[in-house]
């Protein structure tokens, strides 16, 4: 009895090759070859691998030889465990499984505060990502290039020794180990200089 559930069980086949094609900072696109057996659908169970929630979607089977599946709603910077298996009536494959992290998410609301003739303050919300720094970059209309690094618990910083009357063009990227988030960018000029006047 034992053996005719395995052989039961095992009639479908696995889905092969699965792989990731595409990620962002809440969603993971995975892609896998279609079982041999006629399968109907596809089952994807998911969840993070640090503990939380857990989801469970159904996919129809892709057109071609293959299907993509994009599971969407996801935590920024979070390494996701992935079973994708086969589904026909009751019958279902035993899954091929992979794991995925999520891109790490962009500061937000990235906004220039206070601005004087060499100073620019810089102020932003906070990505959802847990962060180890934050990376500004900031380049001149005459092509000058500076680079300050900066906590990831901050929320804003002053740049410092800018130009009068000079058009910055800031970046802020958030940084975790090598991954980097997409970067915000805004641009603003620096105050103009003023010459006191003098009376003939």
């Amino acid at each position: 009895m034992t053996v005719t559930l395995e052989i039961y069980k095992l009639d479908l086949d696995a889905p092969r090759d699965l792989q990731t094609v595409e990620i962002t900072d809440e969603s993971i696109t995975l892609e896998w070859k279609n079982s041999k057996a006629q399968v109907v659908q596809y089952r994807i169970k998911y969840g993070p691998l640090s503990g939380g929630d857990h989801g469970e979607l159904l996919f129809p089977l892709g057109t071609k030889d293959s299907t993509q599946a994009k599971i969407t709603g996801l935590r920024p910077g979070t390494e996701y465990g992935m079973g994708v298996t086969a589904v026909k009536d009751e019958r279902e494959s035993l899954p091929t499984t992979t794991n995925a992290v999520t891109a790490l998410d962009a500061p937000k609301e990235l906004t220039v505060t206070e601005v004087t003739e060499t100073t620019m303050m810089l102020e932003w919300k906070r990505p959802l990502a847990k962060l180890d720094s934050y990376k500004l970059v900031y380049l001149s209309a005459d092509g000058q290039r500076a680079e300050d690094t900066v906590p990831g618990n901050s929320e804003s910083h002053t740049l410092r020794g800018l130009k009068p009357g000079m058009m910055y063009t800031i970046s802020i990227t958030a940084e975790r180990g090598s991954r980097t988030s997409v970067p915000a960018t805004i641009s603003a000029p620096t105050g103009q200089q003023h010459f006191p006047k003098f009376l003939k």
